[in-house]
């Protein structure tokens, strides 16, 4: 995951993106929250990031504009994390 610039993925990939600091948009056929931030972290958490936090489902189009438009937001959320 060091390599990438954002994943797009549930469950137990996000712990590992945390741990890399990668971006990750959290989001399957249960939906999701869409991109990890100070906001949802406690709520996706509870739900082992699964998507379930947040059951409002996207269009493809409403996807890519999020990806796109919120990265700079999922970049800084992932530096702002404290060292554990």
């Amino acid at each position: 995951m060091l390599d990438a610039d954002v994943v797009i993925s549930i469950g137990k990939t996000v712990p590992y993106c945390l741990a890399s600091r990668t971006p990750v948009f959290i989001y399957d056929h249960f939906a999701g929250p869409g991109y990890l931030n100070a906001q949802n972290l406690e709520r996706a958490a509870r739900y082992n990031f699964s998507g379930r936090c947040s059951r409002t489902p996207r269009s493809a189009e409403q996807l890519a504009t999020e990806l796109v438009e919120g990265y700079v937001e999922g970049v800084a959320f992932m530096r702002e994390l404290p060292d554990v």
